[in-house]
């Protein structure tokens, strides 16, 4: 007779709640989706944006029509690395920032704290004055 083992589901460390992008419930988002969700909410959020909280948000949305030169490209690093500093979840391992014909790119690697998981999130800024993932 062989012998069955049940597997428990993982509990995740991390729920949230969102419903974007998402048609149809559930809009639970748990774990590395829900930071990852997160962080996009802090980067498509510009800095004074937010009442009562006015240091929330990115600094990206000020750097967005300047010359894509090194100060600017070390100034979209700079807040980057401060964005990512915020979240006790996550970590960065690196970073990278490119321009493309209607706006910026970037690109960071995240290490997720509960396990060590690294993950990529992208985030694109538009130059037209709308956000687009």
């Amino acid at each position: 007779m062989a012998l069955r083992k049940t597997q428990r589901a993982r509990t995740p460390v991390y729920v949230g709640f969102s419903t974007f992008q998402q048609i149809n419930p559930p809009y639970t988002l748990v774990d590395i989706e829900c930071v990852k969700q997160d962080l996009l909410n802090v980067f498509h959020t510009k800095i004074g944006e937010r009442v009562m909280l006015p240091e929330y948000g990115s600094r990206i949305h000020e750097v967005l029509f300047d010359p894509f030169v090194d100060t600017t490209r070390q100034a979209i690093l700079d807040d980057i690395e401060a964005v990512i500093a915020t979240d006790p979840r996550v970590s960065y391992d690196q970073a990278f920032v490119t321009e493309f014909e209607y706006g910026i790119r970037i690109e960071v690697q995240l290490i997720y704290t509960p396990g060590d998981t690294a993950e990529t999130l992208f985030v694109e800024f538009i130059r037209d004055g709308e956000d687009a993932l």
